[in-house]
């Protein structure tokens, strides 16, 4: 009968596969003609029986036919296809014939069966083809013209979370999430060559995965088929959404305060910014609102930070709550607030809110079964009268704040021009500064580093202090704005530099450990043309490496997105000389920018380490900073260090560095030796 010759030719192609293959003699390689029975049809006995009595009579030679009735689409019902796919399968013992199915009439089987005589391949080419797409990592899937699935592999199942006879035979397009399908339907429709998309596949345990779709339109034995490759993106959009929530801790970081979680001093410039270019086209007025809470350093004193913490939290929502929701509010550091209001009166309206203010603050407030009554000073500042800019309208607010303060505390004062007394003060101070090199009143502190496994020195940073003949001792905090202001720094950062390392040179001609010394670098300094010659030339007149020096730059670089300043920090790194970025986490952080500067060491601010013990928040975030920049290939310094138990922490955060009274305190150059000579 033509239906046996046919499925004999087969068989025959099986047997002569057998032949030239040489496998284990304890695992039989039995020839398997599949055939997959598609669509409905009315059973055909006849072609039954004959396709059964060719399998029994073929048993012994161990080959048989096996027809498999598959679950199909109520849309291919009338789709009536037969495929039949040769392989060989390793099995012992051999398996038993399985005659399953509807078949239909014996002239379309005797057709399929024919037809397959000229479009059946090697064996064992179809074998380890099956065996290369079995063992992918990547879902694979054959389609028909219609987008039906005639084969997946176990990557593509598994993904599914379903067998692969549960697949075959399925609508790919129902295994698509609705919002993806467009662009899988119209490749199918419209006959397109090729796809490559995102897409989501929704599978039978009603999960998501994200795929990466890429699709190609082939001939195959003068068939057209879709053949998909599936490649989960599951990972990778885990990992992305890993990266984009760190980020937004750092970004929340260095726009909010970590305790209240209020605006920082950072984001209520800037917004202060904005409202007073938007006032200048209005003509609307602005109230700047300064708020010191009176005495508070004792509620810290006597009760601990924990319960000074908690009060100022409490402060802080009591403000919130009578302001406008259009006002910002925000905590500038310690015990200051400030307020940015639009006025309609002016000084009448800002003075009313400021009283009011003070009531607020005077109210009892219970913390830890204590009760605690504190007072405000306010200082207002209105724009335009009072200033045009951020700075010069928040210093006028300071300005007035300490003019309540020095009438008696709890008292709400409006800027005047009387007060600016202080402004003079403040000129004084410059001009006794302009004058403290000549005078030797310069000196140059140290205060070393060490490494946080071993507790070796590993270098020094240098500070600079004050010590005016009119003034006594000056700290920083106050000098070095008003010497970057009126670009004395310039001056006055050269000679740091410059004795810093002529120091470090002789501790090393006298034999002492080779350490790194760290210099602080202002962002008005690297303004200079002539800034990375500078340095090159101090080294070069001092006779220290490059690989001993470390700038340390701060966060406002980043700012202003210098683009000249960082190439100097390049061109400086190109060099030997090491760049650290000073007190993250004070100004705006952001991994973008941590990628374009040119920095080998980061150093996280002490605001930071001051509470690790007492608030795991600040824990979480020291451990995110140290993973982000070590997967950025960073080191870390963690500065303000003051206990063993913050060194533990720090330890278990994989911190590299530590610098902080614990230690030693910035000392003069006679005590930083004796540091050097104990190493």
């Amino acid at each position: 009968m033509r239906t046996e010759r046919s499925v004999e030719r087969m068989i025959n192609l099986g047997m002569k596969a057998k032949k030239d293959m040489h496998g284990d003699q304890s695992v039989e390689e039995i020839g398997v003609l599949k055939l997959y029975i598609l669509g409905q049809s009315q059973k055909s006995v006849k072609a039954l029986a004959n396709l059964q009595k060719i399998s029994e009579n073929n048993l012994r030679e161990k080959y048989f036919i096996e027809i498999c009735d598959l679950a199909i689409h109520p849309e291919k019902a009338k789709q009536d296809k037969i495929l039949a796919i040769p392989t060989l399968v390793k099995r012992y013992p051999p398996p038993v014939t399985k005659i399953i199915g509807d078949l239909s009439d014996t002239e379309k089987v005797l057709c399929i069966l024919n037809e397959a005589d000229h479009t059946h391949h090697n064996v064992e080419a179809d074998h380890t083809y099956r065996i290369i797409v079995e063992e992918m990592l990547e879902g694979f899937v054959t389609l028909d013209e219609d987008g039906f699935i005639l084969f997946c592999n176990k990557a593509f199942s598994n993904m599914m979370g379903n067998k692969p006879q549960a697949v075959v035979g399925t609508s790919i397009t129902n295994m698509i999430t609705i919002p993806d399908r467009a662009e899988v339907e119209s490749f199918l429709k419209n006959k397109q060559r090729n796809l490559r998309q995102e897409i989501n596949l929704f599978t039978d345990s009603k999960n998501n995965i994200p795929v990466l779709v890429s699709a190609s339109r082939l001939d195959w034995n003068g068939n057209k088929i879709v053949c998909m490759l599936f490649t989960d993106l599951t990972a990778q959009k885990d990992a992305e959404i890993t990266v984009k929530r760190k980020e937004e801790i750092i970004t929340r970081m260095a726009y909010f305060d970590s305790l209240t979680d209020l605006p920082n001093r950072i984001l209520f410039m800037d917004k202060l910014g904005t409202a007073i270019r938007e006032a200048e086209r209005s003509g609307d007025k602005l109230a700047v609102i300064f708020i010191d809470l009176d005495n508070f350093k004792r509620v810290n004193d006597t009760m601990g930070h924990e319960a000074g913490d908690l009060l100022l939290k409490e402060i802080g929502i009591r403000f919130r709550r009578n302001i406008r929701k259009a006002d910002i509010l925000s905590r500038m550091g310690g015990d200051e607030f400030a307020i940015l209001t639009h006025t309609k009166s002016g000084i009448k309206e800002a003075d009313e809110l400021g009283r009011r203010l003070i009531k607020v603050a005077s109210q009892p407030c219970t913390i830890n079964n204590t009760t605690h009554v504190l007072s405000a000073s306010i200082g207002i500042a209105i724009y335009p009268d009072n200033g045009y800019t951020e700075e010069e309208l928040l210093n006028n607010a300071d300005t007035a704040m300490y003019k309540a303060k020095a009438q008696g505390k709890n008292k709400c004062c409006l800027f005047d021009d009387s007060m600016r007394e202080e402004v003079m003060k403040r000129a004084c101070m410059e001009g006794y500064l302009r004058d403290a090199l000549n005078q030797n009143e310069l000196t140059v502190f140290f205060q070393p580093q060490f490494e946080i496994e071993t507790g070796v020195l590993r270098g020094m940073e240098a500070l600079l202090r004050w010590n005016s003949k009119q003034l006594g001792n000056v700290p920083p905090s106050q000098f070095i704005p008003i010497a970057e202001e009126n670009r004395l720094i310039h001056q006055y950062g050269k000679w740091m530099l410059r004795h810093a390392c002529r120091k470090n040179r002789e501790w090393q001609n006298k034999g002492l450990p080779q350490i790194k010394i760290a210099v602080n670098i202002s962002p008005r300094e690297l303004e200079q043309d002539c800034f990375v010659e500078q340095v090159i030339a101090i080294l070069r007149e001092t006779g220290l490496e490059a690989r001993y020096l470390e700038l340390e730059i701060t966060e406002s670089l980043m700012i202003n997105g210098d683009v000249k300043a960082i190439d100097k920090l390049e061109e400086l790194k190109k060099a030997g000389v090491g760049i650290v970025l000073d007190d993250f986490g004070t100004g705006y952080s952001s991994l973008s920018y941590l990628n374009s500067l040119p920095i080998q060491i980061l150093k996280i601010d002490k605001s930071f380490i001051t509470n690790l013990q007492r608030k795991e928040s600040d824990i979480s975030l020291v451990k995110a900073i140290i993973s982000l920049a070590h997967n950025l290939g960073l080191r870390v310094v963690a500065e303000g260090v003051e206990n063993t138990g913050q060194v533990n922490i720090l330890k278990e955060c994989r911190c590299d560095f530590t610098q902080g009274f614990l230690y030693s305190p910035p000392v003069d150059e006679k005590m930083a030796e004796e540091i050097l000579k104990n190493q």
